[in-house]
């Protein structure tokens, strides 16, 4: 057991993760309820009521610990059914949350791949290719890391993170590069926290 790097999100529900080698690469993911395995990979539903504590994480997500960028994330919408329950089981929510999402993101132009739920769940969040990249995947998303030698200097280096999304066709943004210091506040709070890591992980 170890401690999370990033505990603000344990206020949303309990996360257990796991990694496995591939080789000289590995990939990582959650666990997910039985009811709920074949989507365990990208899906993290939260604790109480599913239909808040997921929105309420979602925004989170969006808004506070990244740096802001040009990105469309899944969405709840507040139309739930009128014969939900009360507290409606956490597959329920997952299904009116995918299937809504998809229909809106269609809506816009933008078609999600169909992928075996069976092999969406073995694919984890993000795989890490040796020595320096990561991909964190999603239907229409994915979010990559690099870090590059400084020079010669070995206590630092060079770190990219780079979104990538499906656009409509013809409404792709422009894209530039964002040069920030380690310090800056624009890096919010996932990052650094990922930053202060990097000592200890260079050093073993």
């Amino acid at each position: 057991m170890f401690a999370t790097t990033h505990p603000q999100f344990n206020k949303f529900g309990t996360f257990r993760g796991w990694a496995k080698a591939q080789g000289k690469h590995r990939h990582i993911g959650y666990d997910a309820p039985k009811d709920l395995h074949r989507d365990q990979s990208k899906i993290r539903l939260g604790s109480g009521d599913p239909r808040i504590s997921t929105a309420e994480m979602q925004v989170y997500t969006l808004e506070e610990p990244m740096p802001p960028r040009p990105r469309r994330w899944w969405t709840l919408r507040s139309d739930w059914p009128t014969n939900f329950p009360k507290t409606p089981p956490p597959d329920q929510v997952l299904s009116h949350w995918l299937t809504s999402a998809r229909s809106d993101d269609a809506a816009r132009g933008v078609v999600w791949p169909v992928i075996d739920p069976e092999h969406l769940a073995k694919s984890g969040t993000a795989w890490q290719i040796f020595p320096n990249f990561q991909i964190g995947q999603g239907l229409t998303t994915a979010l990559c890391y690099s870090a590059r030698p400084n020079g010669f200097d070995p206590n630092s280096c060079i770190f990219e993170a780079a979104c990538y999304e499906l656009y409509p066709e013809g409404q792709e943004p422009q894209t530039e590069w964002v040069y920030l210091e380690a310090d800056d506040p624009d890096w919010r709070t996932v990052f650094p926290q990922d930053f202060s890591n990097m000592a200890a992980v260079q050093q073993a």
